[in-house]
């Protein structure tokens, strides 16, 4: 039983280390692409994309 709580968290730090992954990414990706975007858009984008790693 314990064996199993471990895998579960093991999981849990797994995913969130991954999502932290592709918000930082998304944060890099927003930037190089950052005059391809309207300002409006790029700033929404980085928002929420900020909003999100505020979570953590």
């Amino acid at each position: 039983m314990a064996s199993r709580g471990k895998t579960e968290t093991s999981k849990l730090k797994q995913n969130l280390e991954e999502q932290l992954d592709r918000l930082m990414q998304q944060l890099q990706d927003l930037e190089e692409c950052r005059e391809e975007l309207d300002a409006d858009e790029y700033e929404e984008t980085k928002k929420e994309t900020l909003e999100q790693l505020s979570e953590f």
